[in-house]
């Protein structure tokens, strides 16, 4: 009544009803902050097919069907902090032809993930951007002059700096 924001008092559950048309074992419920990237928050599916997600603030959530192939469009510069955090099914991504920066633990994780398409206009990879995966075929749009410029955080992203130069580098 008098406009005053409530927060609960250490964690609570939130229940949610999975749409029909989605595979309640691939949903994840993410939080929506006002500004900023959404987080996946734990959650866990219960027996009658719901979701319960868990969390120490209200705010707004969303659930997500997890994908295995994720194919962007060539407006896509810039992937978000977290944006595929923990997107466990996924297997593959193509990237943008624009894409210049993979921001920090932006797929951190996610580990199915065994294929990466990277472009030529990628400039910047930064820590733990795919840390904790295994990567199988790195494909590359550009010469290995060009990638060698990419500019690839070594320190908390050295799984994946490693698995570039032990997996087979795909250059056209």
């Amino acid at each position: 009544e008098n406009n005053v924001a409530v927060q609960p008092n250490g964690t609570v559950a939130l229940t949610f009803t999975v749409p029909k048309e989605y595979n309640v074992n691939k949903t994840l419920v993410l939080y929506v902050p006002t500004e900023g990237t959404p987080e996946i928050i734990r959650s866990q599916v219960n027996e009658d097919g719901t979701i319960t997600a868990f969390t120490d603030h209200f705010s707004t959530y969303v659930l997500v069907e997890t994908v295995e192939t994720v194919k962007m469009p060539d407006t896509v510069r810039v992937i978000g902090g977290k944006a595929f955090k923990h997107f466990k099914n996924l297997k593959e991504v193509k990237f943008s032809s624009n894409l210049e920066i993979i921001n920090i633990s932006a797929f951190l994780g996610c580990e199915s993930l065994t294929t990466l398409h990277l472009p030529k206009s990628l400039k910047k990879i930064e820590a733990w951007a795919f840390g904790n995966i295994e990567v199988e075929d790195i494909y590359f749009d550009g010469s290995i002059i060009e990638f060698e410029k990419i500019d690839i955080s070594v320190i908390v992203c050295h799984h994946f700096y490693n698995e570039i130069y032990d997996s087979p580098l795909n250059i056209p």
